[in-house]
């Protein structure tokens, strides 16, 4: 039973990859502070309701595993980290514009793609340095569907406050599209959790 167990989880990202596309969009901003996801949760589908998906991301929480001296929450006491792999993100439709802040340690690179199979990005922009002990609010007005975050040190990024506006059409992904997200979303979902260094608590 231990092992139907597993693999009903692991079968749940699938699932709600082909749910995704039935989530209804929205002309309103819709905005996500990662203060009521528990401490140290793979988000993966905790916000598809309000329109989104996620791949290798963690929920970090201030006093318990987040650094929040280097690592601080624009506001309340939740923020994501990259866990495992570059952060990647899926909207229910295309989003017209999306904007979050964000604290780093090393560049990141924000990939932007018109659909969900994070092919051939149709936009691309990138952060210098770091600004550990604050957070910057990073724009991307571009029409896009699903973005990757690639941080130069895996596991050294926080993200706060996201905000995206759907834009006002529903876009039903083929079939072929879809199996292709799920299956990305699967082979995470079969990832070992791993202990992080620098954005936790020792």
């Amino acid at each position: 039973s231990h092992m139907l167990a597993k693999t009903t989880r692991a079968l749940i990202p699938l699932i709600v990859g082909i749910g995704l596309s039935m989530v209804p969009s929205s002309a309103y901003a819709n905005t996500i502070n990662f203060d009521t996801i528990p401490d140290q949760t793979n988000v993966d589908s905790f916000y598809l309701a309000q329109g989104v998906m996620f791949n290798n991301a963690i929920s970090l929480t201030a006093g318990f595993s987040l650094n929040e001296a280097d690592y601080p929450p624009h506001s309340g006491v939740g923020v994501v980290g990259d866990d495992g792999g570059p952060m990647e993100m899926a909207f229910a439709s295309p989003v017209s514009d999306m904007s979050a802040y964000f604290t780093w340690a090393a560049p990141l690179t924000f990939d932007m793609y018109s659909d969900l199979t994070f092919s051939t990005p149709v936009a691309s922009f990138s952060t210098t340095g770091n600004n550990l002990g604050t957070s910057t609010l990073i724009q991307l007005p571009y029409m896009f569907q699903s973005v990757r975050i690639t941080d130069a040190i895996q596991d050294s990024m926080a993200m706060d406050d996201l905000s995206f506006t759907p834009d006002n059409q529903t876009v039903i992904p083929e079939p072929s599209t879809l199996i292709l997200f799920g299956t990305a979303y699967l082979a995470a979902a079969l990832k070992q959790f791993r202990q992080k260094a620098g954005r936790r608590t020792s």
